[in-house]
């Protein structure tokens, strides 16, 4: 786990790391897209039932 200075750089850091994971980070679940790529499609895979 990583330890931070200050409030602000904890922000900035989880920020940065949220971009990633839902811009630019595939998803096997999501047919190898991004969840931002998968939400805008309107295309969303299936759940089971």
């Amino acid at each position: 786990m990583k330890v931070y200075e200050t409030a602000f750089e904890a922000k900035k850091s989880i920020g940065v790391w949220r971009q990633k994971y839902n811009q630019e980070r595939r998803h096997y679940s999501l047919n190898r897209r991004a969840p931002d790529a998968a939400y805008c499609s309107g295309k969303l895979p299936r759940q089971a039932t």
